[in-house]
């Protein structure tokens, strides 16, 4: 909730050299950690609001089986949780095949 010891410090409070890794715990009930490495030390430059994204990894699509089946790709938003469960691996699948085949199933959002 934005506590404890760590919440009001600021990046430049660290004392950090290019090359250091920290790493950073996001909790929301699913804790995933972050490896950061402070790459460059820059000045801020004039008219420019910060934080800002200077680059982000592309996402990895993952495909309908269903529409590869009939030799299309269409990009995966969704995963079967049913389907899933039942052939013991991931059923993913595209909104049109969701709604077509499974539209009674519980499913989860792929978020990329």
């Amino acid at each position: 909730m934005g506590g404890g010891s760590g919440a009001k410090k600021r990046i430049e409070q660290l004392s950090l050299s290019e090359g250091d890794k920290i790493g950073y715990v996001y909790d929301f009930g699913d804790e995933i950690l972050h490896n950061v490495t402070l790459e460059k030390i820059v000045q801020p430059e004039k008219g420019v609001e910060y934080p800002r994204v200077i680059a982000e990894n592309k996402p990895r699509y993952r495909y309908c089986e269903r529409c590869q089946e009939q030799g299309k790709k269409t990009i995966a938003a969704w995963i079967c949780i049913e389907c899933s469960e039942e052939e013991g691996r991931e059923v993913l699948l595209c909104e049109d095949c969701l709604e077509e085949e499974h539209e009674d199933h519980y499913a989860d959002e792929i978020l990329y």
